[in-house]
């Protein structure tokens, strides 16, 4: 197993496994079981006794994160091989298509009901294309309404607590997140939020990524400071709103972090308020991206019904990660005919306060 695993997890508040699979191999051991793998294999492989093994199966087995069947033991979330992965791109063409037209024939409706926040009226709207058409109408705002309209149905409890799960296998080699697969990261400090959209998040340099080390080569001595990150953010919101000017000695670290531009702010600045405007922008599209999804929900049960999942999983769980797969197809699409324009640097940032 030359490739990497990614362990993926959509979840609210404290709703995660109380185990952490990235520890003694748990994340492998589902891979294995998810490949059919022999007990005998598994134990060679992981280099661990019987009893170790055992033990294992009782942890995650409590954590409902497998079961046992006849043949052993399965995982009870999807673990997404290459080739399962390329199966499900595969069936995204059709339905990502007409979800595609959708966005494009509401391109005019978009544009205005985005520019009616005043935090994105100084931004080209294909400077914000990538978050508005890819993360605010298919993924971050929408996907609350995909899983209560859609899907109607809670996410799996597992031992207490409410997640959906994924593994997937990822190219050692390739920079971009398993299978290109586009996600948002929010991260707060100092009471300032920073949310960033993406399919290669953590390859580059950006706030999230930024070590201490590289923090005091950047800024200096904030860097001993601990919540150097948060003073950096109140800085540019600080600057955003016009209350200070930008420290010189900080904008070649910004501009490295992209936050700034010819010595200005270059990503959006958004209020709270603003932040939750943002359901207006996904409402525009939202009936009928559910409509779309009904229609095929048929054809949708019968590729689940088909797959290795169907006696693994649920297809609520199996059509959220399938869902992750269909709006990155999507986006992809979109930037192919220049309606999205992807940043340089691969993300989008922004601010939330």
């Amino acid at each position: 197993m030359a490739n990497v695993y990614e362990v993926k997890m959509i979840s609210r508040g404290n709703n995660s496994p109380s185990v952490n699979l990235g520890q003694n191999n748990l994340d492998m051991l589902c891979v294995m079981l998810h490949a059919r793998r022999t007990e005998s294999d598994i134990k060679d492989t992981l280099v661990i006794s019987q009893s170790k093994l055992k033990e294992y199966y009782e942890l995650l087995l409590q954590e409902g994160l497998i079961k046992k069947v006849e043949q052993g033991y399965l995982p009870t979330f999807p673990v997404i091989l290459q080739e399962n992965g390329e199966d499900l791109y595969r069936q995204c063409t059709e339905l990502g298509g007409e979800i595609a037209a959708l966005i494009e024939k509401n391109l005019t409706f978009i544009r205005e009901q985005t520019y009616r926040i005043d935090a994105f009226q100084s931004f080209a709207f294909e400077d914000i294309s990538l978050f508005i058409l890819s993360d605010v109408l298919l993924d971050c705002i929408q996907i609350d309404h995909v899983e209560s309209d859609f899907l109607q149905k809670d996410r799996p409890d597992r031992n207490g607590k409410q997640y959906y799960l994924a593994i997937m296998e990822k190219d050692a080699n390739d920079p971009l997140e398993a299978y290109g697969i586009y996600g948002n990261h929010y991260e707060k400090w100092s009471d300032v939020g920073y949310c960033m959209y993406g399919n290669d998040r953590y390859g580059g340099l950006n706030l999230v990524t930024l070590t201490k080390e590289k923090a005091f080569e950047l800024f200096g001595a904030l860097s001993d400071k601990a919540d150097y990150k948060g003073i950096l953010l109140q800085h540019i919101l600080h600057v955003a709103e016009g209350k200070m000017e930008l420290e010189p000695t900080w904008v070649s670290g910004f501009e490295k972090l992209n936050l700034v531009a010819n010595g200005k702010v270059s990503i959006p600045v958004l209020s709270t308020k603003e932040f939750e405007s943002l359901n207006s922008i996904a409402d525009l599209i939202k009936e009928e991206l559910i409509l779309i999804l009904d229609n095929y929900r048929s054809k949708l049960n019968a590729c689940y019904l088909k797959s290795e999942y169907a006696n693994e999983t649920t297809f609520e769980e199996w059509f959220i990660w399938y869902y992750h797969f269909l709006y990155s197809f999507v986006t992809e699409d979109l930037i192919r005919k220049k309606i999205i324009h992807k940043p340089l640097n691969g993300l989008f940032s922004c601010i939330i306060y």
